[in-house]
């Protein structure tokens, strides 16, 4: 089932097409012109808005593009009476889903509006997805962040207590390079802090 907006201004047009959409058990309103229509959508949202090209004072093509400004999401399906090449690139270029041409079949509706609500489907599923995804970036992002930062306190307060200890600390990477060392450390070693670092214990002594 899909939110279904009908847009044309004969009234006998509009009605039949809602009822045969009502009887496939989608939910219809029905607008006679572009205005009306705008108002629905403001306080709608639908999944499919199937609409005619000529319509008073505002066009199908002109409701068109307000139509992809203010619901985005909604598929369009444009209808003509009076087809040609002209209209329905025009259509197609501004960002309908499709064109069809009255006089609408029963079957034809259908058919059309149910292939539109698939595609809206899809596009929320998939939209859903990109925000879940972009949830767990952030989410992601968010606790490395935190992490990185219990990290540097604990590098922080490792070193701090290693230069304020009077015993000789050194830290060993898994090679037993030596990638910190107090100052204390490095006078039993008997060089400066600077020169050890990076180097590997059995350069600096042998015994270690």
């Amino acid at each position: 089932m899909a939110r279904v907006l009908v847009v044309d201004d004969e009234k006998s047009i509009r009605i039949t097409l809602g009822e045969f959409l009502k009887e496939d058990t989608h939910e219809v309103e029905v607008a006679a012109d572009a205005m009306e229509a705008e108002k629905l959508m403001a306080s709608n949202d639908f999944d499919v808005i199937l609409t005619d090209i000529i319509l008073p004072k505002v066009s199908g093509v002109e409701l068109l593009k307000k139509i992809r400004e203010a619901s985005p999401q909604s598929v369009v399906i444009m209808m003509t009476g009076e087809p040609t090449i002209e209209t329905a690139s025009e259509a197609l270029r501004a960002g309908a889903f499709d064109y069809i041409q009255k006089p609408i079949t029963k079957e034809t509706v259908l058919k059309t509006v149910k292939n539109a609500a698939e595609v809206k489907a899809l596009n929320d599923e998939n939209l859903l997805l990109e925000e879940e995804n972009r949830k767990h970036r952030e989410n992601l992002e968010s606790l490395v962040k935190e992490r990185s930062g219990q990290l540097k306190e604990s590098e922080e307060k490792l070193r701090a207590f290693m230069e304020s200890a009077t015993e000789g600390f050194a830290i060993l990477d898994s090679r037993l390079n030596l990638v910190e060392v107090n100052e204390a450390g490095a006078m039993i070693l008997g060089l400066k802090r600077e020169d050890l670092l990076g180097k590997n214990t059995a350069e600096v002594s042998p015994d270690i």
